[in-house]
């Protein structure tokens, strides 16, 4: 049994010293490449382990919904006499049935089902530009009654970190929005 172990604590060594012996400017370049790779997935971690939490309770729940319905098939097949532990387990057995039935459809929305696109209002950097473009024909009186009427512009940034934008009281009216990139 420790031998088992011993050739990975070996390894893990071996690592370890090769990162020590090696010079600064390969230490810095592993590290860099390291914080590199860990960005790319950081925004996929928090999605993974919320889809594998749900996977580990999907399984809990289907294996109590399988070993409740066996038990109420077995209480059905049986051909000895009723005794009130029997009765009392089926009513159980039924009740853990429709329970965790229940919990294990909520477990495979959730594990396997579409995430809800979410809307953040978008937060800009003092300093950063936002430019809107109201654009109409020459000779159409539509801007202008806007302008009279009033516009109400509401920018924000969806989950995808593109922009959304909502606007009310500029019909006839086009309006582009650029924002200036980092």
């Amino acid at each position: 049994m420790v031998w088992e172990a011993t050739t990975a604590v070996m390894g893990i060594a071996g690592l370890i010293w090769a990162y020590g012996s090696a010079g600064e400017e390969r230490r810095a370049n592993f590290r860099a490449w390291l914080a590199f790779h860990i960005a790319r997935a950081k925004p996929h971690t928090a999605n993974i382990l919320f889809r594998l939490m749900f996977l580990v309770l999907l399984l809990g729940t289907a294996a109590i919904v399988f070993g409740s319905v066996k038990e109420i098939y077995e209480f059905r097949t049986s051909v000895e006499p009723l005794s009130r532990r029997e009765v009392f387990m089926l009513i159980l057995n039924l009740f853990n049935a429709f329970a965790y039935g229940a919990a294990f459809l909520a477990c495979l929305r959730l594990t396997f089902g579409p995430r809800p696109k979410k809307t953040v209002p978008l937060v800009l950097k003092e300093g950063q530009p936002v430019t809107l473009f109201l654009k109409c024909e020459a000779e159409s009186t539509a801007l202008h009654e806007a302008l009279q009427n009033g516009i109400s512009v509401r920018l924000g940034i969806d989950s995808n970190r593109e922009l959304q934008v909502e606007t009310e009281g500029i019909d006839g009216v086009v309006l582009e929005v650029h924002r200036a990139e980092e």
